[in-house]
């Protein structure tokens, strides 16, 4: 059985082999691992020959999931030939089944592609064995030893399926904290991260979240917890002032508290609806339910929802850029991270700006959040090699022959220059001397 503590192991989900065939008396158990009821064995290869029989007799190309509603099990089925010169048609039907307890039911249907390869490898394992007429012995024996590594493959599934069931109850318990230290009172920025935090939580695929990430979740709890105890310690002194109040006092206090918390609930619900909108993977966990206890003004929750929205519609906007444009984006924010020059800086903000239609100052404010560029660089897929600086290539020394051939060219020309002045100054001096 499956407790909710686990997923179970191998042997309490899985039950065994039965390899069955239509001998001519009909449908027969002829090898099992481990041993299973008489009523068993005949009630697997009774139902799973009469689908066959529904198939017109034709081979099913894929696996079966079979119900054994009668015993509490399911039968995931492979189904095949034995060639037999005795048979009608030169060959008999037969079938491979895998029994699971009832409560497998979905570890069957998520690895039902896995379970599928494993099964077509032992029917031809075994149909070569029927061919070389080595009796049932040897099928039990191979059998057997198939059983003990399926076992090993079911254990690494459930030790999957058991983290996820962890993860899910950190996550459960990590929003119910988030949830009460709302409800205590935060910090404008604090309840920024809180909801930016909730909805990364909301979008994680369990089935590939890595070491990282868990680490993230936990050192967030523990950051929350220890802000916790900080604003209950400040409510207690609240709650000491509060009995020096008299009731009228006491009543205007109420109300503006209630007031802040309906426009808080009516801000929450905007944005709750803005990221079901951005999120594609599922439904989007909402909280902050209640606001009770001391609240931060009006003024202050509406500039966390703006924030958060244009926070919020920048990553989209970057997230569904694809093919060409996708990629433009990735060098130009490549680009920006590599260069120290406002130049190069400004010209990749230009061009993002350019593809998501967002005003370029604005971008330039938001990617100097540490952790807005963190998920560009996620989305991008940007690695620590992709901002590695190419080497640059030594220039080569150009040849100083044609310089050379300049400089003589030159030199003709003044040698040129000075006899023709002296050819004039003589010229000038013989007409002096004439006249």
């Amino acid at each position: 059985m499956v407790d909710e503590a686990g997923v179970g192991s191998p042997v309490d989900i899985f039950k065994g082999v039965i390899y069955s065939r239509f001998e001519k008396i009909g449908p027969k158990p002829m090898a099992w691992y481990p041993n299973q009821p008489v009523n068993v064995k005949q009630l697997v290869a009774l139902k799973t020959m009469n689908i066959m029989a529904g198939d017109k007799g034709e081979v099913p190309e894929l696996v079966s999931i079979v119900p054994l509603t009668t015993i509490d099990m399911l039968a995931l089925v492979k189904f095949f030939e034995i060639q037999d010169s005795t048979a009608r048609g030169g060959a008999r039907n037969a079938t491979l089944s895998l029994l699971f307890t009832e409560d497998a039911d979905s570890i069957v249907h998520k690895n039902v592609d896995l379970f599928e390869e494993h099964l077509t490898e032992v029917t031809k394992i075994i149909t070569k064995i029927e061919a070389k007429n080595k009796g049932s012995d040897a099928i039990d024996t191979f059998l057997e030893n198939f059983h003990s590594e399926f076992c090993k493959i079911i254990q690494k599934l459930l030790d999957a399926e058991n983290k996820i069931q962890q993860l899910q109850k950190t996550i459960q318990e990590v929003q119910a904290l988030i949830t009460e230290f709302a409800e205590l009172g935060a910090s404008r920025q604090e309840l920024a991260e809180a909801l930016k935090f909730s909805f990364e939580l909301s979008n994680l695929d369990l089935a590939s979240i890595d070491s990282q990430d868990i680490r993230k979740i936990k050192n967030y709890a523990a950051q929350i917890k220890e802000k916790k105890k900080i604003i209950m310690g400040q409510q207690k002194k609240l709650r000491t002032l509060r009995k020096q109040l008299d009731d009228a006092a006491l009543e205007q206090l109420e109300e503006k508290l209630s007031l802040i918390a309906s426009s808080f609930d009516s801000y929450i619900s905007a944005i709750s609806e803005r990221i079901a909108e951005l999120s594609d993977r599922g439904t989007t966990m909402l909280f902050f339910r209640t606001y009770k206890g001391e609240a931060n003004t009006e003024q202050q929750i509406s500039a966390i929802s703006s924030l958060l929205k244009n926070d919020l519609n920048f990553i989209s906007k970057c997230n569904n850029l694809s093919g060409d444009d996708r990629e433009r984006a990735r060098k130009s924010f490549i680009s920006y991270l590599k260069t120290r020059s406002a130049s190069v800086k400004s010209r990749a903000i230009q061009d993002l700006s350019n593809l998501i239609f967002i005003p370029k100052d604005e971008i330039k404010e938001k990617v100097k959040d540490k952790k807005i560029e963190d998920e560009l660089r996620r989305l991008f897929n940007i690695k620590p090699e992709d901002l590695k600086k190419k080497p640059v290539k030594a220039k080569k020394k150009k040849k100083k022959k044609k310089f050379k051939k300049a400089k003589k060219k030159k030199v003709k020309k003044t040698k040129k220059s000075k006899t023709a002045k002296k050819a004039k100054k003589s010229k000038k001096t013989k007409k002096k001397k004439k006249i």
